[in-house]
């Protein structure tokens, strides 16, 4: 299913940019009254809030909101777009929204900066953020790139894992937002996500080889989080908004063409992206197994366990990325997960 890579400039609200770094702000105001006790929530507008422009990458949340499940079960769920000047961890922190999307390894880092933020579910198994190299090149792995240019985002936490890992040293360059010079340029390598600048790579002429970052033994996956004082006074709102998200991103992954619900809600957000754009993207998704990380059962998607989460918490201590260790039960609300995951997939038969 995978189609044909595909990139020559691209827009603001096609490309995107990853910055790890997460500041360490005070969380003392601006909190939603009620909003952790219960008492009204079902009264309120429950905030899912993407981590950039709205993009296939967050299509689950649009699929789900479209087709009305949230509503159906009596919650009032808005999910909104991010932009590069968005810092949602902290507006989930200090209670402006309710949920935020992420990588597990930035919630992580914004705990161990004070932030009050737990995570309450998974929803894509593996990452699409990728190197990106000409085909023609004899590169195979990322210990193939030697002394070459590898253009990426100043501060990004691939980086220093992929080193670590593989014993190597990168040749970093500033990422200057355009595919430009790596069309012209067959010697450098650069930071791309899969399920967008190859697409535009040839749309220009050039034929692309994607080296995933999961192929190279970095592991992570993207998860649903809030505040873990809401998660703990309303579980089962939490709950609900969990699992009626997952099935949305199961129908998104499913035959037939429920897909273009999702794509036409995130076009509405986004008039940039063209619905060529986004079916490929999709199919990039499934060809790589991003969304159930490659497994036939779709149920995949929801996969989280201590021992994984666990396993980040230590690498990110290794890396000296976080100030001590951090037990899994300190980065989850595990009561949540343990019944969502308890529990098949919703659907109309169930």
């Amino acid at each position: 299913m995978m189609a044909g890579f595909r990139l020559l400039f691209l827009g603001p609200k096609v490309g995107r940019w990853v910055c790890v770094a997460v500041a360490a702000f005070a969380v003392s105001c601006g909190e939603k009254e009620s909003s952790d006790t219960g008492a009204s929530v079902s009264d309120q507008t429950l905030e899912i809030k993407a981590d950039w422009y709205a993009q296939p990458t967050h299509a689950g949340f649009y699929l789900a909101s479209a087709n009305g499940y949230y509503a159906d079960a009596g919650l009032m769920v808005e999910v909104q777009s991010g932009s590069p000047n968005d810092n949602v961890r902290q507006l989930v922190a200090q209670g402006e929204i309710a949920f935020g999307v992420g990588r597990l390894e930035d919630i992580i880092m914004a705990i161990d900066r004070g932030l009050p933020l737990a995570v309450v579910g998974a929803y894509l198994q593996r990452i699409p953020l990728s190197l990106m190299v000409h085909a023609d090149q004899e590169i195979y792995h990322v210990k193939d790139i030697g002394d070459r240019p590898v253009m990426a985002t100043v501060g990004s936490l691939y980086l220093p894992r992929l080193e670590a890992k593989h014993g190597i040293s990168f040749n970093t360059i500033p990422h200057m937002r355009t595919i430009a010079r790596f069309i012209s340029d067959k010697e450098l390598v650069q930071q791309c996500y899969l399920t967008n600048e190859p697409y535009f790579v040839e749309k220009a002429g050039v034929v692309p080889r994607v080296l995933p970052l999961f192929d190279a033994a970095v592991d992570s996956f993207r998860v649903i989080y809030c505040r873990r004082s809401f998660a703990e006074a309303n579980p089962e709102v939490v709950e609900k908004v969990v699992s009626l998200s997952h099935r949305g991103w199961a129908e998104y992954i499913s035959e037939g063409d429920i897909f273009e619900t999702a794509h036409r809600a995130i076009k509405e957000r986004n008039p940039e992206l063209d619905m060529e754009f986004m079916a490929w993207a999709r199919e990039q998704m499934i060809a790589y197994g991003i969304v159930t990380g490659g497994d036939s059962d779709v149920a995949a998607l929801r996969g989280i366990d201590r021992e994984r989460v666990q396993e980040m918490c230590d690498e990110l201590l290794d890396l000296e990325l976080v100030k001590r260790r951090y037990d899994s039960e300190e980065i989850a609300v595990w009561s949540v997960i343990d019944r969502v995951l308890s529990k098949p997939i919703q659907s109309d038969e169930t």
